[in-house]
């Protein structure tokens, strides 16, 4: 990473913000707690008593280092920041040589993307790191590919198949994994999916994707394996529910549009364009009359999760999804039998 005067961090995954703070903080000889003395300052949000950290930052910026060459200030807690504490930092950066060049401020949002005007003042002066993955599978698999990249260990195909397979979408997971790795095996170790057994713990929630992909294939065992889970790491059937409406409404709008782009199928569909071609891909494999089908499913089973069945939503949720896989597989002639 190029060296800078300023660096915000932000992500919705705590842990993923502040595994990269740590690792920023090491590039800046701060790792472990080395050197966070003299030249090293933090300030919090929310305040203690009548302190504010925001002026408590800006005031250390703004004082020369009288017993280093050159100091770093973190400001943690932004996104409990309110839009005037946000104003002013905004105008402290706004001035004139706000930072000299030996101070390096960071600041530090977990849990929610910081303002837009911040991030585009911290992307003139500075660098901006977003700790979130891309969202997809195709965003999480280059997320796996930088993190692992970036690893002093190495993982064989079958481990990071293993790794990704287990964590699921709980991918805050990843970095005390591999921490636990290092530990045992130390640098420039190889690790094998049995290397990695002892380490995982508890499964991890499937992402929303690899349960429709699998729906899409018409693969229906392991469509329900990964809605149980989804619902065992406390989705409720309601939300997964949600998630097949989502999938299936996209190709909804698609359905009949074949003479359309990608990027006109992700417009009409508000998504990104990768997910956009698979919803376009599978609207015209399906067709009306599957999507139709499909349709009157998510209705039935919304109404059964209701109450209309009086099953329990699991099963409700199960049968749903037996049937949802079939219809890549139906001929259009079965639908009305």
């Amino acid at each position: 990473m190029k060296p800078s005067r300023m660096y915000l961090l932000y992500g919705t995954e705590h842990t993923l913000v502040i595994n990269e703070l740590n690792k920023l903080l090491t590039d800046l000889g701060h790792g472990d707690g080395f050197g966070r003395n003299f030249n090293f300052e933090e300030y919090s949000l929310p305040p203690l008593g009548e302190e504010n950290p925001i002026s408590q930052a800006i005031d250390a910026c703004r004082t020369p280092s009288m017993l280093a060459d050159s100091k770093t200030i973190v400001l943690k807690g932004l996104e409990q920041a309110g839009t005037g504490q946000v104003a002013g930092l905004i105008d402290f950066l706004q001035t004139e040589n706000a930072l000299d060049q030996n101070t390096t401020l960071v600041l530090v949002s977990a849990g929610k993307k910081p303002a837009a005007s911040l991030v585009k003042i911290a992307s003139a002066i500075g660098q901006v790191i977003d700790s979130d993955p891309k969202s997809g599978a195709k965003g999480r698999e280059e997320w796996y590919a930088t993190h692992l990249g970036k690893s002093q260990l190495t993982l064989t195909g079958d481990a990071s198949r293993r790794l990704k397979e287990h964590v699921g979408e709980d991918i805050s997971r990843v970095e005390a994994i591999l921490s636990l790795l290092l530990e045992a095996y130390g640098p420039g170790f190889t690790a094998t999916a049995e290397d990695l057994e002892p380490f995982l713990g508890a499964e991890g929630g499937s992402a929303p994707w690899d349960l429709t992909d699998a729906i899409d294939t018409g693969n229906a065992k392991t469509a329900l394996y990964h809605m149980a889970r989804m619902l065992e790491n406390q989705r409720h059937p309601l939300q997964i529910l949600s998630t097949l409406w989502k999938h299936y409404q996209a190709m909804i709008r698609l359905d009949g549009l074949f003479d359309i782009d990608v990027a006109t199928a992700a417009k009409i569909t508000g998504l990104a364009l990768y997910p956009a071609t698979k919803a376009l891909k599978q609207s015209r494999l399906l067709g009306s009359w599957k999507l139709a089908r499909a349709a009157h499913l998510l209705k039935e089973t919304d109404l059964s999760l209701k109450g209309s069945a009086n099953l329990e939503g699991r099963l409700v949720l199960e049968i749903a999804i037996l049937r949802l896989a079939q219809l890549p597989k139906l001929k259009a002639s079965s639908l009305n039998t």
